[in-house]
């Protein structure tokens, strides 16, 4: 008797190891242990700015225009803040964001690896990058993380025919994302592009007959249209809606004029003065504007803040210092000091030891991620936000790439490497 409780009990527990219970159960792990021992905050004002705007702080109510979030995202948190004006929905929305798209990624580790690997690599983006996101949540971090595992669940299931609610799921996370921040798509982009590329390679080789892969070329590219398609159409939902208000219209246009002063390098006054000259632009106004610190609108106007604007982008994108000049302000940085760096660089280390047949996708992906960071030093754009981005996008990309062992016996090999690659790790912290 006391043997058939036993064998029920373990049959029990047989059901409940599967691949997503597996997935979820680590997720819920980290996200509780970063509850209980870290303090959640946002890492910049602007997402401060997006919270007390929906929910009410400025103006007479609860509002949706989120400003550097889609609309749409706005009116779906708009209920919760109705019901529970206490509750900061914003940031829940952030954190259940960055929880399912870990889960999910987690999960396609689960699935397409031996299980000793799987959870080596969880752990390990776990450690470099989702305490990163959930400590300082932002929303471009966030928007990221949801459009590259949303993307990557769409791809592997429309490339590897598996259930079309896995489309659907992956589809709308990575819509998400770009509700949550639309311009990641262009970081995300090269990334998808590679994965792309090589799963439709695979599929020339893997199907023969031209009519079956028509037809599943065909389903490929509608579906991708289709995504792409709702991502865009949602991002001119939101610009009608800006556009049709004139206060919000005006708000907008101020706000990408202001952006186009503080955002970019300040090379001095005197790289500028003879243009500034022609708009009536002294260097004490131009320092006034640097730093946001005005208070006469009249002079002050949209017009004259978007013709300021407008020279000192065309300075910054003429402006080639050479390629000695790039390397230096590269060094200045210490971006090599960042561990999302090192988490890339130990990701191909490691992958010569239990990945090596597609190591140099790893390797590949990093040439994508350097050649984001080039362009982004190149246009004076970087700041971390945007670099913890792109090396995201370099992790998730590489790891994609990892396969099961192809011996059926190589379990027990795979572990003892695994053992080699972390007690070595260790030695290299």
């Amino acid at each position: 008797m006391g043997n058939l409780k036993i064998c029920i009990k373990y049959e029990k527990l047989k059901k409940f190891n599967t691949d997503f219970n597996i997935s979820l159960l680590i997720n819920v792990f980290a996200l509780g242990f970063v509850i209980l021992c870290c303090d959640l905050k946002y890492e910049v004002s602007d997402d401060f700015v997006m919270s007390t705007i929906i929910s009410g702080a400025y103006g007479q109510g609860e509002n949706p225009y989120l400003m550097f979030s889609n609309i749409i995202l706005g009116y779906i948190l708009l209920p919760f803040y109705k019901l529970f004006p206490h509750i900061s929905w914003y940031f829940i929305m952030h954190v259940a964001v960055i929880f399912v798209s870990s889960t999910i990624v987690t999960y396609i580790f689960v699935e397409r690896l031996e299980r000793v690997k799987a959870i080596m690599l969880s752990s390990f983006f776990i450690l470099f990058f989702l305490n990163d996101m959930y400590i300082l949540v932002q929303f471009t971090k966030t928007a990221m993380f949801a459009v590259m595992a949303g993307s990557l669940l769409f791809l592997d299931a429309l490339f590897n025919e598996k259930s079309n609610w896995r489309m659907v799921i992956g589809g709308a996370l990575c819509i998400t994302g770009t509700w949550i921040r639309y311009s990641v798509i262009y970081m995300a982009g090269g990334f998808l592009i590679l994965i792309m590329a090589y799963e439709g390679i695979r599929l020339i080789f893997k199907i023969t007959d031209k009519k079956i892969l028509l037809k599943k070329s065909y389903r490929i590219i509608v579906s991708g249209c289709i995504l792409i398609g709702f991502a865009y159409g949602s991002q001119e939902i939101d610009s009608y809606m800006y556009m049709k208000n004139d206060e919000y219209a005006f708000f907008s246009e101020y706000g990408v004029a202001r952006s186009r002063i503080v955002d970019y390098v300040d090379y001095g006054y005197e790289k500028y003065a003879e243009e500034f000259e022609k708009i009536g632009v002294s260097e004490n106004d131009y320092y006034m504007m640097r730093r946001w610190c005005f208070a006469d609108n009249d002079f002050f106007s949209l017009e004259r803040i978007q013709k300021t604007g407008d020279i000192i982008v065309s300075y910054n994108k003429n402006y080639w210092g050479g390629w000695e000049d790039l390397i230096e302000r590269i060094q200045n940085r210490k971006i090599t000091n960042y561990p999302v760096v090192w988490a890339n660089i130990l990701l191909v280390f490691i992958g010569i030891f239990l990945n090596y047949k597609n190591v140099w996708m790893s390797i590949l992906a990093n040439g994508i991620g350097w050649a984001y960071i080039v362009y982004f030093f190149i246009r004076n754009r970087l700041v971390y936000r945007t670099e913890f981005a792109v090396f995201l996008g370099v992790f998730l990309c590489g790891a994609y790439f990892w396969t099961k062992a192809e011996k059926e016996n190589a379990q027990l090999e795979i572990i003892k490497k695994s053992c080699c690659v972390i007690i070595i790790m260790i030695f290299m912290m």
